[in-house]
């Protein structure tokens, strides 16, 4: 078995506004966003994914500059991650494991399915 992974960075705001604290306020990250893959082979070609490709398609599908709460309802760091597994895995049909987010550059959430790891 091959894992793949990527990462992609990307500038957004978002808040939290049932949550009785200083995330109630808008406020941005850059958050960091590793996607994991799983390949049983290379293909033809020796290689499990095109990583040129796969950032193309993942940056068109993850919002950069934009406020999470346009997308996710209450967009904590877990809800961020499960947002964009259910998304990757829907739209781009990808072997997904798991997804990681970094709302900061020591703090993260992962999550997969029952698939995943």
């Amino acid at each position: 078995m091959y894992v793949t992974k990527v990462t992609i960075k990307v500038d957004n705001s978002h808040h939290l506004p049932s949550y009785h604290g200083k995330c109630a306020n808008v406020h941005g990250h850059t958050w960091r966003i590793v996607v994991s893959l799983k390949y049983e082979k290379p293909n033809n070609f020796g290689i499990t994914v095109d990583f040129a490709n796969l950032k193309r398609d993942l940056k068109e599908l993850i919002p950069d500059h934009r406020d999470w709460n346009d997308f996710v309802i209450n967009p904590t760091a877990e809800n961020i991650a499960k947002y964009l597994f259910d998304r990757i895995k829907k739209e781009l049909e990808l072997p997904i494991t798991f997804i990681e987010v970094f709302e900061s550059d020591d703090s993260s959430i992962i999550y997969y399915d029952s698939e995943g790891l």
